[in-house]
């Protein structure tokens, strides 16, 4: 399964220099990645599919965090509909921050979200209930902007879902996810 790649974000680099190591805050850090198929199948309730925790105070005031992930159905072309939420517990629930659909073809999900000044309060470019893959290449006007209240001074877990809307014979498969820190 997938891997969360930092305990520590500030202590992530260390240089050598005439007195011992020193630590160096990195502008970018790799959060979470994962290469291994989740398969989701069996069920049309919404299903939590993986999450991982974010230690209280990982994120930083402005950061920018990019979600990137690769769905994929089985042949038919029913709905099935992809979720990230944050949450102070391992559980459904929480804050969504987006949602996507996909049909029959292999989709490609980039969705970004922003902090504002503080780890309480963050932006998101499309309406987190707003079914939409890519918030980078859509056409979005500021009415599209959502902010969100998640304290990220506390631990909080990222869930990712997965519902087979239509029928329990269908799946779900996210083969690839990349979650980025920017400072």
């Amino acid at each position: 399964m997938g891997q969360s790649i930092v305990k520590n974000p500030r202590k992530i680099f260390s240089q050598q220099g005439g007195g011992g190591g020193s630590t160096v805050e990195p502008d970018f850090i790799v959060l979470y990645k994962n290469n291994v198929n989740i398969t989701h199948t069996g069920t049309v309730s919404e299903t939590k599919l993986f999450s991982f925790l974010i230690p209280a105070n990982t994120f930083q005031a402005n950061d920018h965090v990019r979600f990137v992930l690769r769905t994929t159905p089985n042949s038919s072309s029913n709905t099935r509909t992809s979720r990230i939420k944050f949450n102070t517990s391992d559980a459904l629930g929480g804050t969504q921050v987006c949602q996507w659909n996909t049909g029959s073809a292999n989709v490609l999900t980039v969705r970004n979200m922003w902090m504002l000044n503080s780890l309480a309060s963050q932006r998101v470019a499309v309406a987190a209930t707003t079914a939409n893959n890519n918030d980078e290449t859509s056409n979005l006007v500021t009415a599209n902007l959502t902010t969100l209240s998640i304290d990220f001074t506390v631990d909080q877990w990222l869930i990712y879902s997965g519902e087979l809307v239509t029928s329990s014979a269908d799946t779900l498969t996210i083969s690839q996810v990349l979650i980025t820190v920017t400072r």
